[in-house]
């Protein structure tokens, strides 16, 4: 050092005391094998990501899976039992028209004053 403040020597860094690790010296069986395993990876999560997807497109197409076809089953059940009931419906309401008309009728003739046939009877006096 000369002395002056600010100022250091050029070799002041210490010298590494191990020797370097020469870059080249890998295994290339050992990379095969890492990037094998890389590959294997990817291709495995590639195909569980190709079958999650099939699986939310068939969401939308759900008559092929077994859903599909309960939701198909229960609407034909539904529709058999509302049309039943409609048909019932129907019955009563026929039913209640024809008991209307019987009452009105039944009304009708009690209300209208009834000819009444009184027999004649002669008396002879002798």
């Amino acid at each position: 050092m000369s002395g002056k403040k600010g100022t250091t020597a050029k070799n002041s860094a210490p010298k590494p005391t191990a020797p370097l690790i020469p870059q080249s010296g890998y295994d290339q069986t050992a990379k095969r094998w890492m990037w094998g395993g890389v590959g294997a990876l990817t291709a495995i999560i590639l195909v569980l990501w190709g079958w999650s997807m099939r699986l939310q497109f068939a969401s939308f197409s759900s008559a092929k899976s077994p859903e599909g076809a309960l939701v198909d089953k229960t609407k034909a059940d539904w529709n058999k039992i509302f049309a039943e009931d409609k048909q019932k419906q129907i019955n009563t309401d026929t039913i209640r028209e024809q008991l209307k008309n019987v009452i009105t009728q039944i009304v009708t003739s009690s209300t209208q004053p009834a000819a009444t046939t009184t027999p004649a009877t002669t008396t002879n006096t002798l």
